[in-house]
């Protein structure tokens, strides 16, 4: 068996592993036990549909283990991004050769939670809407009728989640004495454009080319 993690927001872009090659199997394979974990059976194949908010990713060194041309690398790295995400452009450049680890979690009150992953697409299929399957639990707080678990194939186009977003952040920030800018954690490698409950993060990680991107998050949490 394999457990999912019931939902909580927290960092799980630091000290992880490879992800794993397993796909959810049928809509009645997933129950939450008296714990209160979701449990479902998994095989071989090619996707996995497993929480968001447990994703396994890349290890990334500790900053203290970097050196400082590595250090400004990064952020000089970050600050090339930032631009080419202002502008609309291609993401493919930055991210790993080898695939990146696409990561989708959202919740609703009526819903419930909707999390999912799918590792190793090529950074040019980023650029496109990438198809990700997903389970949809079915426990939204706001609904008294609780539905079985599922399993949902959604759409997640980056480039257009990330342009909605700042489009919000600059409404925002026209009316605003203090502007909310995106998220630069060097520590932790990772760049993340918010608005409210809404983020979509990149984990960055230094290999033979330099600093790319390894895995990419969406976000979105119904704020109750």
């Amino acid at each position: 068996m394999f457990y999912i993690p019931p939902w909580s927001r927290c960092d799980h872009f630091a000290g992880a592993l490879e992800p794993p090659d397993l796909v959810t199997t049928g809509p009645a394979t997933v129950a939450a036990d008296e714990t209160g974990r979701t449990e479902g059976k998994m095989r071989p194949g090619t996707w996995t549909a497993v929480c968001c908010h447990a994703l396994v990713l890349a290890t990334v060194a500790p900053a203290a283990a970097r050196t400082d041309s590595q250090q400004e690398a990064l952020k000089q790295r970050i600050g090339e991004l930032s631009k080419v995400i202002r502008s609309g452009g291609k993401l493919a450049p930055f991210l790993a050769g080898a695939g990146v680890l696409l990561g989708y979690s959202t919740s609703n009150r009526d819903e419930g939670s909707t999390y999912g992953q799918r590792p190793r697409v090529e950074p040019r299929a980023v650029d496109a809407s990438v198809a990700i399957r997903c389970t949809v639990d079915g426990q939204g707080w706001a609904s008294s009728r609780k539905r079985k678990p599922r399993l949902k194939v959604i759409k997640l186009d980056v480039r257009r989640q990330l342009k909605e977003i700042l489009r919000l952040l600059d409404e925002y920030n026209k009316d605003s004495s203090g502007p909310q800018l995106p998220e630069v954690d060097l520590k932790k490698a990772t760049y993340t454009v918010s608005y409210l409950q809404t983020w979509v993060k990149f984990q960055f990680r230094h290999d033979k080319s330099g600093w790319v991107v390894s895995a990419i998050e969406y976000v979105s949490e119904d704020p109750g």
